[in-house]
């Protein structure tokens, strides 16, 4: 039993329509919602995005990290990162 709903968003899904059109409300509200963001990979902004995905429930990726770590690991995505570079 809940005693308070601080740390919850509790929501309201109407269940009286139709099973597709509940279908729909349940993935409406329970969805991930993404926000891409570009920045500068010299800015240190992980950390604020992490924690701002936490308070807002959303999915925070650093793709810069992903990359790093499927190059490190010599993965096979990291080695075809490696085979495409180009030198500036």
């Amino acid at each position: 039993m809940w005693t308070s709903c601080e740390k919850y968003n509790p929501r309201d899904i109407n269940t009286d329509i139709d099973v597709e059109a509940s279908y729909v409300e349940v993935r409406r509200v329970f969805a991930p919602q993404i926000v891409f963001i570009n920045h500068e990979k010299r800015l240190h902004v992980d950390t604020v995005c992490s924690n701002l995905a936490i308070k807002y429930n959303l999915i925070y990726i650093s793709v810069y990290q992903l990359l790093r770590h499927h190059i490190v690991n010599k993965t096979a995505h990291g080695l075809a990162l490696l085979a495409s570079k180009h030198e500036r």
